[in-house]
């Protein structure tokens, strides 16, 4: 049974509903982020590299959070801190692997020598490092108290808390929220 009719028009071929549900998933495919930086990382084109995908960036530690944008490049990455600088270094110095770089950046105030570590090709794997004082409590022999006993003798009444801190290294994920196009 003839669909089309007319001079030139010729029955539709039984596949043609697969070749249309293929060209979808392969158009789907071409425009994901996450297919044009595969596509990128193995021989794009100049142009195919400027291409890029920002991101709005937040890392929330113990109460306190740090902001900036993520734009990830097939090659390259770039992050901007809302408060605070990241230490511009050259790409080499920031590669961490094929795929990943490092950016020390001005993290929250209980953070120190916070990283973003930027996953190229899995934007979603990008996460922190940084390194925290936690303190502890550590009883010394330091008399802070004396009394005189009956026989003259000094005796310690009470004993001085000291607090010191040990350096600890922490990380996390970075929750990352796709920006709007053409949003600065």
């Amino acid at each position: 049974m003839n669909f089309l009719r007319g001079p030139m028009m010729m029955r539709p071929p039984a596949s043609l509903s697969a070749l249309v549900c293929g060209a979808l998933i392969a158009l789907a495919a071409v425009a994901s982020p996450a297919a044009r930086l595969d596509a990128q990382a193995q021989g794009a084109t100049a142009d195919e590299r400027l291409r890029s995908v920002a991101y709005d960036l937040f890392v929330r530690y113990e109460g306190t959070s740090w902001e900036g944008s993520l734009t990830v490049f097939a090659d390259s990455a770039i992050v901007i801190p809302k408060m605070g600088s990241c230490k511009e270094m050259d790409r080499e110095r920031r590669r961490v692997s094929a795929s990943r770089e490092s950016w020390p950046c001005d993290g929250p105030s209980n953070v120190h020598d916070f990283q973003l570590i930027v996953d190229r090709q899995n934007h979603r794997a990008t996460s922190w490092k940084a390194t925290v004082e936690r303190p502890y409590e550590k009883t010394t022999t330091t008399c802070a108290m004396t009394r005189t006993d009956e026989n003259g003798k000094e005796i310690c009444i009470q004993y001085e808390k000291v607090t010191e801190y040990r350096t600890t290294s922490v990380s996390g994920r970075i929750d990352l929220i796709v920006r709007a196009p053409g949003r600065p």
